[in-house]
């Protein structure tokens, strides 16, 4: 629940934030 919504929040903001390697960098985290 919450820890989902957090990984989900990170992924969102790193997203807005640098397009492509933030991203990927948080979904490597992820999983």
């Amino acid at each position: 629940g919450r820890l989902n919504m957090g990984t989900w929040q990170g992924i969102y903001l790193c997203e807005h934030r640098d397009h492509g390697s933030a991203r990927t960098l948080v979904l490597t985290l992820t999983y």
